[in-house]
């Protein structure tokens, strides 16, 4: 409608052009959003992680994604060394990581377990060094 507004009148082009671009806008965010829900959202992926961590795993995470503890209703600990995340990781006991898909080569992890992702646009990967029993059957 305001593509045909825009074509019959010089006075409200302008406003038409504006409005027919901000709906298409608003299309795609809205498409976007339905592609990345479920299993498929930074959400999921850090209910999951605040399951475990309730469920007595010890998880730790690296500067992931702002919105994870929010999202997790708990503060997950950040662990950015290295060293210490394959010290865990080579420990006895299980061990959780929270972190993105890129920097799991910077941690020169090669031997892990996937728990959850990766997911695309975010590159979020929940991994253990071991598969622990899933959280609600503790």
């Amino acid at each position: 409608a305001a593509c045909l507004v825009s074509i019959r009148s010089r006075t409200y082009r302008n406003s038409g052009v504006f409005v027919s671009t901000l709906c298409a806008l608003l299309v795609f965010l809205i498409a976007r959003g339905d592609r990345y829900h479920g299993d498929e959202s930074p959400k999921e992926i850090a209910r999951l992680a605040a399951r475990y961590a309730n469920a007595g795993y010890t998880v730790e995470a690296s500067k992931v994604y702002p919105a994870v503890d929010f999202y997790a209703a708990r503060v997950i600990p950040l662990e950015q060394s290295a060293a210490r995340v394959r010290e865990k990781f080579a420990g006895p006991q299980p061990y959780i990581y929270f972190t993105r898909k890129g920097l799991l080569q910077q941690a020169g992890l090669r031997e892990y377990k996937v728990l959850a992702g990766p997911i695309e646009f975010k590159g979020l990967i929940l991994i253990a060094n071991q598969n622990p029993a899933p959280p609600g059957e503790m």
